[in-house]
């Protein structure tokens, strides 16, 4: 039995159409499939600490970082029990900024040590991935500062701040003999002295390299 040329080319065309529609229907689910990976993995991620300060390990700094891969905005925190004080100049604890980069931190300075290691905070951080957006993204967790309470550190902690302790001995240094506080020992040494060093020198090595005449 044999088909016309017709028939045939109707299959080919209905198999044909049926293939570009099922390729549109994967492209376009690849291309939701992709956007949705994009938006899970550019997410920005905000969490504050209390750790010891990079300069010296008995103070306490804030710190706020974002180290997701997505800028947050309009960024809000909570400590429980309050981080809150009232100094000469109002409230001077941070805990709400507008915008932080990613791998951007901001660091305020506390208090001594002591008035932490052995607490345990409540924390809750909220920020928008826009600016203009209503909704907001979350996360609450547990600090508990007993962790920095046996820690100790030996040296400084970045090549940076051992250059900056260098830098400020030293002029601190020089700040004292500038105001007449350290004098300043100079050793001259003339050409007269040289002289004078190397006749004694010729005097000894003579001496060693002669035997002494017998009696």
């Amino acid at each position: 039995m044999e088909f016309g040329v017709e028939p045939v080319q109707i299959a080919i065309s209905a198999v044909t159409a049926f293939a570009s529609v099922a390729l549109v229907a994967a492209t376009y689910a690849l291309m939701r499939a992709t956007g949705r990976l994009v938006d899970v993995s550019s997410q920005p991620m905000v969490v504050a600490t209390l750790e010891p300060s990079i300069w010296d390990m008995s103070l306490i700094e804030l710190v706020i970082a974002n180290t997701g891969n997505a800028s947050a905005f309009n960024i809000k925190i909570s400590f429980t029990p309050d981080l809150t004080k009232e100094g000469e100049h109002g409230n001077y604890v941070v805990n709400e900024i507008s915008v932080l980069r990613p791998d951007q931190s901001i660091k305020s300075f506390l208090s001594e040590a002591s008035a932490f290691l052995n607490r345990e905070f409540h924390i809750e951080a909220s920020w928008q991935k826009h600016p203009a957006s209503s909704k907001r993204d979350a996360i609450a967790y547990s600090l508990d500062m007993r962790n920095y309470a046996n820690q100790r550190r030996l040296g400084a902690v970045t090549p940076e701040v051992q250059i900056a302790q260098q830098l400020k001995r030293l002029r601190e240094d020089w700040k004292n003999i500038a105001h007449g506080k350290r004098r300043v020992g100079v050793d001259t040494h003339s050409a007269a002295d040289r002289q004078k060093e190397d006749q004694v020198l010729e005097e000894i090595y003579e001496k060693s390299i002669k035997p002494e005449a017998s009696e």
